[in-house]
């Protein structure tokens, strides 16, 4: 029997309003990037008169994957919470990575 997940749980589900969708199943983490480059792209296009610009939050339990990592890092503006992680050198290796990647991002403005 093959390990991975069947096709039929993989649903995408346009939101009210058609213009964003929601995916659920295998492909969730692909379409999260792809949904971050694709609203940068948006927000390049539009003219803005006051705004101290875009702001992204995240809640994850956990959060390794690089190349969501690298554009949590690249958005203008994030902030990003972890659920509290088990205290261990696994752990510890996997936040400190998470850490190396934001290091010089630029979080919130407060």
């Amino acid at each position: 029997m093959d390990p991975s997940f069947s096709k039929q749980f993989d649903v995408q589900a346009v939101l009210t309003g058609g213009t964003r969708s929601a995916l659920f199943g295998t492909n969730v983490l692909a379409g999260l990037v792809e949904g971050i480059d694709e609203f940068r792209r948006d927000l390049e296009q539009q003219r803005r008169s006051r705004s101290l610009g875009p702001a992204m939050l995240g809640a994850f339990l956990w959060v390794d994957d690089a190349e969501l990592l690298q554009r949590i890092a690249e958005f203008p503006s994030a902030c990003v919470v972890v659920s509290k992680q088990p205290r261990g050198k696994y752990h510890a290796e996997r936040l400190r990575k998470v850490a190396e990647v934001v290091k010089d991002a630029a979080g919130f403005p407060a």
